[in-house]
């Protein structure tokens, strides 16, 4: 006679709750009640989505519950009718046991009779004497024996239990032999408890020393009833799986992921359902990458197909993680804001932050900010999209890439009575070898990035220099990595390459106007600090005037008078956008060195 299924009292009182609607049933009529269709759904009345190979429906587990045929041990549940066994615990079917209140498996009586459980009592439904504690079966009942007298005699090792016929004692009562114990283990003549290291599969564990409420979790391949017996948390059929053991078993749809207890799959992955998939979209049975269209809140969505790195930013009143996952900037207590006129943000119609904009209601913005009409200004002029009249210059801003597309900059130029045009991707466009471009500009600011230029360009700026225009020309790699004899002949440089790779700077010249300029004066010997090491060899040609030097390399000079039109070029060695936008450390000198070049070349005769 087998023992392993007996389990804690506590499981039998979690039970005790169902056994009245279920104590009826035999093994036979468990499922008796249950609603199986009106006969119009597939054969025999069971409805067809009973064997679709979906979990949809009433159904608690694929195919099974509900409407549907009871489902297995190990498989979900919502109630005892859901089973086979007529048992549901923790959201799972159990397997028929000894001490689960209901007459299932091959018991003769509720818990007992059998091949697997203890002998039944007198008085107990029988089929042959050894489903009985006294060994007769008369009538379909058992006869009562010594075994339920309440008297210590006969065989028994204490009252009514132990010795060959009774059934096992508990711990702390009499015993010869470990069989006349429930914990299988006698010591000292008395019962032991079950304990979770005695090396016996005993009490409530459902393996040696393993599962139950009391032990540890079993390992992978041990015997389980519910998914807490095992140490992955995931029982199938009576043995602990997990969802990392390179197998498709349990209710996992793919190898290791889907169904309700591993994570879901990536995408490609079989499903059935999209609580299947990581990106929660299942089509056709494949798990599908998230989109921005999908109708699901996936990937780094921040609400349904909107925020994120991807998608576009949400609306109003939609969850956001940051300012950028909302259309008006504004993400407070994780919901996105409607736009309003003092949140510091450009928004909602407005021409500048929290000022401009003929749809709003925000004030008119201060001088240098921006416009597209007089009426966004309190100065009610708006000059190429800034408030107020300006009195420098109007500057082409034109690099490689984007490299002159930055805020410092153009912040810089406006506050200093400057205007500008930004020109980006001109390796591509050959912007500088328009002369027709460049006829419609009197100042330049020029960002080269690791090339070399071309000779077009090269004539084109020569001539435009030539007919008095004033250009500045910073960037990487400008003279070398390549080596550029063109670029080099533009800006006044011999010996052109790469290096030298330093950040310290030092004034050589303090005598020449731009190092008196309005925004700051530098005095000869005084030190600066670059941005990056990384420079260009320049040693000044016939007429250029070294200003600052790196490692006895030109950092910045000046050529002046070329040509019949008296055109001047700046050369500013190193990624000199950085240092003019710079207002953190060291640069906020440079930005103002940057400042005294725009006023020279802007006002100088």
């Amino acid at each position: 006679m087998s023992f392993r299924s007996l389990r804690l009292p506590l499981l039998v009182l979690l039970l005790a709750a169902v056994a009245p609607a279920c104590s009826s049933r035999s093994a036979s009529t468990v499922d008796a009640g249950r609603p199986m269709g009106d006969g119009g759904d597939g054969d025999a009345g069971v409805p067809d989505h009973c064997a679709n190979g979906t979990r949809d429906g009433d159904e608690s587990a694929l195919d099974c519950g509900g409407s549907c045929a009871p489902c297995a041990s190990g498989m979900r549940c919502a109630v005892p009718g859901d089973c086979e066994s007529g048992v549901c615990v923790g959201g799972y079917c159990l397997v028929p046991a000894c001490d689960d209140g209901i007459r299932n498996g091959g018991e003769t009586d509720v818990d007992c009779g059998g091949a697997e459980c203890l002998a039944c009592g007198g008085g107990s439904a029988c089929s042959t004497g050894t489903d009985c504690l006294s060994g007769v079966c008369e009538g379909g009942a058992c006869l009562a024996s010594s075994c339920e007298d309440g008297v210590h005699n006969s065989m028994e090792t204490d009252v009514d239990c132990g010795g060959p016929d009774c059934r096992p004692c508990r711990a702390m009562h009499h015993c010869a032999v470990d069989e006349d114990c429930e914990s299988l283990v006698c010591i000292g003549e008395l019962c032991s408890p079950s304990m979770c290291n005695d090396g016996i599969e005993n009490g409530e564990e459902t393996d040696v020393d393993c599962g139950g409420e009391r032990c540890s979790g079993c390992p992978l391949g041990r015997s389980c009833l519910v998914d807490t017996d095992c140490y992955g948390n995931v029982c199938w059929e009576e043995v602990c799986i997990s969802c990392a053991d390179g197998v498709m078993n349990g209710e996992e749809t793919a190898v290791d992921c889907g169904g309700p207890d591993c994570s879901g799959c990536a995408d490609g992955s079989t499903c059935s359902v999209a609580e299947d998939c990581t990106s929660g979209v299942c089509t056709d049975g494949t798990c599908v990458a998230p989109s921005c269209t999908d109708g699901v809140q996936n990937a780094d969505e921040t609400d349904v197909d909107c925020g994120g790195t991807t998608c576009d930013r949400c609306a109003d009143d939609a969850m956001c993680a940051a300012a950028t996952d909302c259309e008006s900037g504004v993400c407070t207590a994780g919901v996105c804001q409607a736009p309003a006129c003092d949140d510091g943000v450009l928004n909602g119609g407005e021409t500048d932050v929290d000022c401009g904009g003929s749809s709003t209601s925000c004030p008119a913005c201060a001088d240098y900010r921006r416009c597209t009409e007089a009426s966004d200004c309190e100065a009610d002029v708006c000059t190429m999209g800034r408030c107020g009249t300006f009195a420098g210059c109007l500057w082409g801003l034109v690099s490689d890439d984007t490299q002159l597309d930055v805020m410092g900059i153009h912040d810089a130029l406006l506050t200093h009575g400057h205007t500008y045009e930004v020109h980006n991707d001109a390796d591509t466009s050959m912007t500088l070898a328009d002369s027709t471009f460049l006829s419609g500009y009197s100042f330049l600011v020029f960002n080269n990035y690791n090339r070399a230029l071309t000779i077009a360009e090269r004539d084109a700026l020569q001539t435009w220099l030539n007919n008095g225009g004033s250009l500045v020309v910073t960037g990487y790699d400008t003279l070398g990595s390549p080596t550029d004899a063109n670029m080099a002949s533009v800006v006044n440089c011999t010996s052109p390459g790469d290096g030298p790779f330093s950040t310290a700077l030092s004034v050589v010249n303090d005598t020449h106007p731009i190092m008196t300029g309005p925004a700051r004066t530098f005095t000869a010997g005084a030190t600066l600090t670059a941005s990056s090491s990384d420079h260009d060899q320049c040693t000044p040609g016939t007429g250029a005037v070294r200003l600052i030097e790196v490692s006895g390399s030109s950092k910045l000079q000046i050529t002046e008078g070329i040509g019949t039109g008296g055109g001047r070029v700046v050369w500013w060695n190193g990624t000199g956008h950085t240092e003019m936008a710079g207002t953190s450390g060291t640069q906020p000198d440079l930005q103002e060195l940057f400042l005294n070049v725009l006023d020279y070349l802007c006002n100088a005769p």
